[in-house]
């Protein structure tokens, strides 16, 4: 959990994560998915990787470890389908910052995504009755174009 805080911390700014990931990101992939396939691992430990995830998909050329991971993009999927908000909420960060409708590629990643049935499931979470999941779902909705 402190390492995956740790992560997290050290990706933050849009530069330090393209530069992190251009030198260590297949190895920082490598240490954060499998956390995410593991049944054995508490939810907390599962959102801090789930934030890893965010942080990569916020940064300029980093996101694209993500979006050319489509078993990684339908784990998302699967997090945001969870019982737990707290997940939901972590999932639906990420895919909001791979969705930003002004940075370059936002168009191609939004069809990858749409394809994927990405945009429905964002929709099907609007029924939510938290407050904190529907504002973060609706501001990634809003994103597609």
């Amino acid at each position: 959990m402190k390492t995956l805080g740790l992560m997290r911390n050290l990706l933050s700014g849009r530069e330090d994560i393209d530069r992190i990931m251009l030198l260590h990101g297949a190895r920082v992939m490598e240490s954060v998915k499998p956390i995410l396939d593991s049944e054995t691992r508490t939810e907390d430990v599962k959102e801090q990787a789930l934030c890893v995830i965010a942080n990569i998909a916020n940064g300029s050329s980093a996101k694209d470890f993500v979006m050319r991971d489509e078993i990684l993009l339908k784990r998302l999927m699967h997090y945001m389908m969870n019982d737990s908000v707290k997940l939901q909420m972590a999932a639906t960060y990420c895919v909001s910052n791979l969705v930003w409708s002004t940075e370059d590629g936002a168009v191609d990643r939004q069809q990858k995504l749409r394809d994927l049935g990405v945009q429905k499931l964002l929709q099907s979470l609007l029924t939510t009755s938290d407050v904190n999941l529907f504002e973060r779902v609706k501001t990634a909705l809003q994103q597609f174009t």
